[in-house]
């Protein structure tokens, strides 16, 4: 029998536990790399941002992104366009929302008139994670989620023994049989399968009281869309009151149904058929549907997958597709065709039919990995041969390095493989120590083909960095070429890079250079310079080819495919542009964005002076600040727009070269001319990275940016 005292003893046992676990389940701080593709039908270019929202948020959007970055320039239309994106301060094993769109009016927000999209919530299981593929819409990334518009949700599920990627499609339409038809998309993460329950929903401001169609799919070949021979599943949903739910959905083999063709007959090749490589002929075939529907064709060969035709092929109500056959398809009699109903897994299979004259090789249908093996043990800072064998050739692979089954590094790409290939590989110095890594080799366009070597070991890593790319220019200059890397907290104003290093080089090539030191640590603001020492003064001058990489980020250890394009005239400088009055030198404001401060700086040459009633201006970026010359006042004023503004009063005098500079850091705003702080001080120029340099009434002058 138990005692009052101990019940109160077990209670505070039991309390202290229940603490513990509360905090081993929180989830874990970490910087994330988020990868995907977007795919828009409608016209818009620019540059695309993408922030991560919290779940939880209340609404879903932009005012509420935990962090946003800029992602790149991008042009649409376009589908599967692959991009990039890392958040720093995200919780790994928590659901989020993820908000991408094009600023095609430069404002650094998604307007209703941008194309975007609100992607999720998705559930974040690892530091490098795929989304899959975003569909994007007009207005799109505006608003929406959070209890704006309406929601639809449900589960997903297979009985099937498999492992894959489980992906959601919305439909408004009753019979979807594209599926670039979706109006939203949810990437549900890698699940193994049998497995059920897996919720998902969608919140968006475009849905309402309607009918509505859910496709679910599991993507085992990786290629973020569903494929006849992949496990899929469909459901209608009527949105009532601004909600739906679509129970459980099954995901089988064949399964679907719904928008497609209940069979589908190639009438054409047949068994008297024999095409020749490298010439054209038309794939036939019938079907019965209620309208047109999308198709997957595929080669077979001896009755397995040889290599894809086509994907996604639509308005497939009884249709026929022009086959270019490769010239590189070896000769034989047991060729087939299959022609699959992408959603349903409908499908038809051609006669046995021959092709003739072909050279042989092509796509491989397996890579097996012969070197590293299962007890290899390979030291940083060697040569080891990475081995392959396949079924293929003439094609190319790309290779990477993986470790605890999850990717680690690139190690080169577009490779040229043949049946039996090796790469001699370098192994950095900085690698870690462990015998969890394996190297993975698959061919580009080839969906589904890859090879994993045996868990092999590597040992002596001293940890460190390692920072690598090309060196590239079209001149035709020889030399030495001197090339040295910048770290975060050099000035970089003058040449002295932390760590260099020099070649022979014959322009125009492309040069390979690396640095490996222990000093490289992780960081954003590292700058690869380079230049050919024409005089042999191991210094940069405005007459030599030079040219510099922009900031770039060391993450885990590693900065590869750092590229550098030398030029003359670039770089440190030596040149200078004429601007008339109505021009502009417009230059990467990206890198900046969301940073904590930054310097701008220019070099000008004003051959007009503005008089009383006019100004020139030196920068300008609409939503953010500007710096300009005031003629009445015969002063210079940079402001900020919500933060102030700071003046600098100077008259100016015609062809003389002056050097300005305009600095921020988070609580002061300064000006300085030719190196004089306005009230004294010191200025220690930090690297430029802006948006717009107008040069208004300005002859000869010199923007520099990073």
């Amino acid at each position: 029998m138990q005692t009052g005292k101990e019940k109160t003893s077990n209670k505070k046992i039991l309390t202290l536990a229940t603490v513990l676990l509360v905090v081993l389940l929180q989830p874990a701080v970490a910087t994330v790399t988020v990868t995907g593709t977007l795919s828009s039908n409608e016209s818009a270019s620019g540059s695309v941002y993408a922030g991560i929202v919290d779940m939880n948020a209340n609404p879903i959007d932009w005012s509420n992104t935990v962090e946003s970055s800029w992602v790149g320039n991008f042009t649409f239309p376009a589908n599967f366009t692959s991009f990039q994106v890392e958040f720093f301060n995200v919780n790994v094993g928590y659901e989020y929302y993820l908000i991408v769109f094009v600023d095609q009016d430069s404002n650094g927000y998604p307007d209703a008139y941008e194309i975007g999209a609100i992607h999720g919530p998705f559930y974040l299981s690892s530091n490098n994670f795929n989304v899959g593929d975003i569909p994007l819409f007009t207005g799109g990334a505006s608003g929406g989620g959070g209890g704006t518009g309406g929601m639809i949700e449900g589960t997903v599920g297979s009985g099937e023994s498999t492992y894959g990627t489980a992906i959601v499609g919305l439909f408004d339409i009753p019979d979807p049989s594209n599926w670039s038809d979706r109006i939203a998309e949810r990437n549900l993460g890698s699940q193994s399968f049998p497995n059920y329950g897996i919720w998902f929903d969608f919140q968006e401001d475009f849905i309402f009281d309607s009918e509505y169609v859910v496709a679910a799919f599991i993507d085992e070949n990786g290629d973020q869309q569903p494929d006849a021979m992949e496990a899929i599943g469909m459901a209608s949903v009527t949105v009532t009151g601004g909600y739906g739910n679509t129970g459980d959905i099954n995901m089988s083999y064949g399964g679907g149904g719904g928008g497609g063709p209940t069979y589908i007959e190639v009438t054409s090749p047949d068994y008297m058929s024999n095409w020749s490589a490298g010439t054209g002929e038309y794939i036939d075939w019938n079907s019965t549907s209620d309208g047109d529907y999308a198709v997957e064709i595929e080669l077979l060969k001896g009755g397995n997958y040889y290599e894809w035709i086509a994907s996604d092929w639509s308005n497939s109500n009884g249709d026929n597709y022009w086959w270019s056959i490769p010239p590189s398809l070896e000769g034989g009699s047991d060729y087939q065709i299959k022609v699959s109903h992408i959603l349903s897994g409908v499908a038809g299979f051609s006669d046995n039919f021959q092709i003739s004259g072909g050279g042989g090789g092509g796509a491989p249908t397996y890579i097996q990995v012969t070197s590293p093996v299962w007890g290899s043990v390979w030291d940083a800072g060697s040569e080891e041969s990475i081995s392959w064998s396949s079924d293929g050739s003439d094609y190319e692979v790309d290779i990477e390095l993986w470790r605890d089954d999850n990717y680690y590094q690139w190690i080169v790409g577009q490779y040229p493989s043949s049946s039996s290939e090796d790469y001699q590989w370098y192994i950095p110095n900085n690698i870690p120590e462990g015998s969890n890594y394996q190297i993975r080799v698959y061919p580009l366009d080839y969906v589904g083909v890859e090879g994993f070597s045996d868990y092999f070991q590597i040992t002596g890593g001293s940890g460190g960095g390692f920072v690598s790319g090309n060196i590239h220019s079209d001149e035709s200059v020889s030399g030495e070429l001197v090339y040295g890397l910048f770290s975060p907290d050099n000035d970089g104003e003058d040449w002295d890079p932390d760590w260099w290093n020099n070649q022979y080089v014959n322009f125009p090539t492309d040069e390979f250079y690396f640095f490996e030191e222990s000093g490289i640590s992780d960081g954003y603001g590292y700058e690869v310079w380079a230049y050919v020492d024409a005089n042999s003064n191991y210094s940069p001058d405005p007459e030599e080819l030079q040219g510099k990489s922009g900031a770039f980020e060391v993450l885990d250890g590693f900065a590869t495919d750092i590229n550098l394009e030398l030029n003359f005239g670039s770089g440190t400088g030596g040149y200078s542009v004429d601007l008339d009055g109505n021009t502009s030198v417009k230059t990467d404001f990206s890198a900046y964005d969301g940073g904590p401060g930054f310097t701008f700086e220019l070099f000008f040459k004003p051959f007009y002076v503005p008089e009383s009633g006019e100004t020139f201006e030196l920068f300008r970026r609409e939503d953010w600040g500007i710096l300009q010359y005031d003629g009445t006042q015969q002063k210079f004023i940079f402001g900020l727009y919500g933060i102030g503004q700071i003046e600098y009063s100077q008259s100016l005098v015609t062809d003389e070269w002056y050097h300005i500079a305009a600095e921020y850091d988070e609580s002061k705003l300064r000006l300085y001319l030719n190196g004089n702080y306005s009230g004294g001080g010191w200025c220690r120029f930090a690297r430029c990275q802006w948006q717009w340099a107008y040069g208004v009434y300005l002859r000869k002058s010199r923007v520099e940016y990073g």
